[in-house]
């Protein structure tokens, strides 16, 4: 799931992150947190708020996957937001 590659005596962590992957605001599906299904386990998303945060959190534990999630530190010092980067991992 995860590589870790020595380079120059620093330790870089690969992880696969379709970074900019937003929310999607269809209303064409049951859904708005149906796009997770696509992911492959490892994968991550950007929720723009905690209440975001928390209902995807919730849509991943109802398949029986597991939510990872993380403040994106920078994102949210851009955004004057609070972002998190949320992984799933099936």
């Amino acid at each position: 799931m995860k590589r870790i590659t020595r380079l120059n005596s620093q330790v870089t962590i690969n992880r696969n992150i379709r970074a900019d992957l937003p929310v999607p605001t269809t209303t064409d599906r049951k859904s708005k947190w149906e796009f997770i299904k696509e992911l492959t386990s490892g994968e991550s998303f950007r929720a723009f708020d905690s209440k975001e945060r928390s209902a995807a959190s919730s849509y991943i534990r109802s398949k029986g996957w597991k939510p990872v999630s993380r403040i994106d530190q920078i994102q949210s010092e851009r955004q004057g937001k609070m972002i998190y980067r949320v992984w799933v991992i099936k």
